[in-house]
């Protein structure tokens, strides 16, 4: 997914490393705060939990930099 995405143009950042608790889940957090980018799209794939992705995605919607809304 990563090269076609780069290949249609779009700059990536990631983390290094895999996301594997609620510490990491708010680094990345505010990383991405930082850099206020047009769209976050995250990859899922190792188990059903997504305690991780709301971390990220609620900090997100509290920094303005996007919203949950829904």
């Amino acid at each position: 997914a990563q090269e076609q995405l780069r290949a249609a143009g779009f700059r990536l950042t990631y983390p290094e490393s895999l996301i594997t608790n609620l510490d990491e889940a708010s680094d990345v957090a505010e990383q991405i705060a930082n850099h206020a980018p047009d769209a976050i799209v995250i990859f899922q794939a190792t188990f059903a939990d997504s305690t991780l992705v709301m971390r990220i995605a609620e900090m997100l919607d509290a920094s303005g930099v996007a919203s949950i809304a829904g």
